[in-house]
């Protein structure tokens, strides 16, 4: 679903940083260059890592195009890093349902 995603999940809270960035757009898809005041001390208590761990994880996530970091305390989140998010939050979904009709197959069949 996003396979230049995978380097984030295979970090301490890579994933779980990026997606409560993401998780901060007010009502669906923020309007281009929306900067979002943060806190990489308060991100880095939330999600039980260190600072420099946070630090470095946006610093990637800026030299590989997915946000922009704005000023002190503020980042922008790419149209890269929405859409990677969005894949991942589909094929959850996609995977709950298939699982679902399994559930409900086994049923119907133990009942038959």
């Amino acid at each position: 679903a996003a396979p230049d995603f995978g380097k984030y999940m295979d970090r301490n809270n890579g994933m779980v940083i990026l997606f409560s960035l993401y998780a901060r757009q007010p009502g669906g898809k923020m309007p281009a260059d929306r900067v979002l005041a943060i806190s990489v001390s308060r991100l880095a208590r939330q999600f039980g890592a260190s600072r420099a761990l946070v630090r470095d994880l946006l610093g990637e996530a800026e030299k590989d195009g997915l946000v922009r970091r704005e000023g002190t305390g503020g980042v922008v989140l790419l149209p890269p890093l929405v859409d990677m998010v969005e894949s991942i939050i589909a094929c959850i979904f996609l995977l709950y349902r298939r699982w679902g009709q399994q559930v409900l197959e086994e049923i119907a069949d133990s009942s038959a």
